[in-house]
């Protein structure tokens, strides 16, 4: 069947924030999505601070919202902070292939800044962040590149309720952990809302994700598409540290294209949880739950199962902590017109400060994923099964004055896989300098 616009049902324009027109000036570039899988933000809930952490993967790098007096710049009400990152990287197998690895030197700049304004004598918050990473390869330069991210937000703190806002857009060829094998250059959107009502010792939680994804490729449009999310939540106060929560949720997934059959879908989605606080050093949150995710096309396999997340994070001191979290939830494929896979993910964080000014941290991910039907590749009819890991270590040394900082860092990605030429190994070493003022 040839691919052929169709409308899209169901789709659900959420733009409140729209930053798109600042970022209009971004070139375009070409890449392939082959054996490329996407991967989409799930929510957690509204972090609730103190009593819980949250416990679902968020982008790596992306300008996040602070606040913190004696650093950045004061503009008024405004408070900016800016940042700036060099570092050079060799890495052993760039392409993260299965055999014929090619390795390059890569010098890496990311600059950018955050913003926050407080409204009504801080009662409400409006925070904004740019990053921009650029990538230059001595070797191959083809693949040299420049990604970047916008976000902005909105806190609203009322007496009845409150209200908080996120927007984001990326301009990228990240290969999201090592799920992308390829850089993949794409544009991807978020808006994300929670309204949280308290009632006493009850309060409601009531969220709107909205996440889209288009591929700059034209050969990958078939990929792109929408998923819009609605969450509804009750949680009930155990005590002043401990919270309960039932959560149902309903996900309309819809692709821009018609092509290798009606890709659209729903899904719905049922979960409990508990999250809180032991002690004062300690916060963790845990979910449980079931997803039945149902595509229009029968041919296509749903997916009926089990899904989970959660976190436990034990603060050493202020500066130190350790942290386990992991998951299992599927996630829209683009493999070999596969509807889904489903990954499971545990993952292990360490950071420690050996000195006054002399930081340790560790990062330990582990993944199995599968797939959702037999494929044939290279003659070989199997269901694809996945192990993927990584594995680093790092330093940083921060001057006197705090703003500045020297870190070196190594990390070891690989992937087995029971179909072919989709195993690899990659090491990568970074030297660099920071500053963030």
């Amino acid at each position: 069947m040839n691919p052929r616009k169709v409308p899209m049902k169901n789709r659900i324009t959420l733009k409140s924030f729209s930053f798109s027109v600042l970022v209009a000036f971004l070139c375009g570039f070409s890449a392939s999505a082959a054996h490329a899988d996407s991967v989409v933000p799930q929510s957690d809930g509204k972090f609730m601070q103190n009593k819980g952490t949250k416990s679902s993967e968020s982008y790596e790098g992306t300008p996040q919202p602070f606040y913190e007096y004696g650093k950045g710049m004061q503009l008024g009400s405004i408070h900016i902070k800016p940042l700036a990152e060099y570092s050079v990287n060799y890495e052993s197998n760039i392409f993260y292939s299965d055999s014929g690895h090619k390795d390059d030197v890569i010098h890496r700049i990311d600059a950018g800044a955050n913003a926050e304004m407080p409204l009504n004598g801080g009662q409400h918050l409006a925070s904004l962040g740019y990053m921009a990473e650029v990538e230059r390869f001595s070797t191959n330069d083809s693949e040299s590149h420049a990604d970047q991210t916008l976000q902005g937000g909105l806190d609203l703190n009322f007496v009845p309720f409150s209200v908080n806002l996120r927007d984001s857009f990326k301009h990228t060829v990240s290969r999201s952990d090592t799920e992308f094998t390829d850089r993949v250059l794409r544009k991807e959107y978020q808006f994300d809302g929670v309204l949280e009502v308290p009632f006493a010792v009850f309060f409601l939680e009531t969220e709107l994700d909205n996440f889209y994804i288009h591929y700059q490729n034209n050969d990958n449009d078939v990929f792109d598409h929408d998923i819009f999310t609605v969450y509804q939540r009750v949680g009930y106060d155990l005590g002043p540290n401990t919270q309960i929560l039932a959560e149902y949720a309903h996900l309309f997934i819809n692709y821009e294209l018609e092509t290798f059959g009606d890709r659209d879908g729903d899904a719905d989605q049922w979960a409990g949880g508990i999250r809180g606080a032991l002690g004062t050093k300690t916060t963790y949150q845990l979910w449980l739950g079931g997803q039945w995710r149902v595509y229009n096309d029968d041919t296509r396999p749903d997916f009926s199962g089990f899904i989970a997340r959660g976190a436990l994070q034990y603060d050493l001191s202020d500066k130190s902590y350790l942290m386990v979290r992991g998951g299992r939830t599927p996630y829209e494929s683009t493999f070999d017109n596969q509807s889904f896979y489903t990954r499971n993910r545990m993952e292990f964080i360490w950071k420690q400060q050996l000195r006054e000014r002399f930081f340790f941290q560790t990062r330990e991910i582990l993944d199995y994923n599968e797939y959702s039907r037999i494929s044939t590749v290279n003659g070989d009819s199997t269901t694809r099964r996945d192990y993927v890991w990584q594995t680093g270590l790092g330093v940083e040394y921060f001057l006197p004055n705090e703003y500045i900082s020297f870190f070196a860092e190594y990390k070891f990605n690989a992937r087995d896989s029971n179909t072919f030429n989709l195993d690899y190994d990659a090491q990568t070493v970074s030297l660099g300098v920071k500053a963030v003022f």
